[in-house]
């Protein structure tokens, strides 16, 4: 049997924003969120620019710095369309399934 490396086992889910500095993001236009995960993939697309030219640039140097500040920029962009989904009314639980058959099938597929 293969050994699955892709299994998701999360230890932190996402967590959607209820507030900024604007107030309380219920009152946030669709607009408005997809404004901010614009704004946080544009994040995410600066420190994978500067990090590397290629994917594995980032991996040959050893760059935990860099890997990090990516990761948190990955991180801020998941958290903005979690906001989204759930502003939307697609709670944890319906977005764990969404994912769980993404996932499916990806696998099916040899993707993973």
């Amino acid at each position: 049997m293969i050994e699955d490396k892709w299994v998701y086992n999360p230890v932190e889910r996402p967590l959607p924003v209820v507030r900024d500095e604007h107030g309380e993001i219920k009152d946030r236009t669709v607009k408005q969120h997809f404004q901010k995960i614009n704004e946080e993939l544009d994040e995410l697309k600066d420190a994978v620019l500067a990090c590397s030219k290629s994917l594995g640039d980032l991996l040959d140097s050893g760059d935990e710095e860099g890997a990090e500040w990516i990761a948190e920029e990955a991180a801020d962009a998941i958290t903005a369309i979690t906001t989204l989904c759930e502003a939307l009314g697609i709670d944890a639980e319906a977005r764990d399934e969404a994912q769980r058959r993404v996932n499916e099938k990806n696998r099916s597929r040899n993707r993973l």
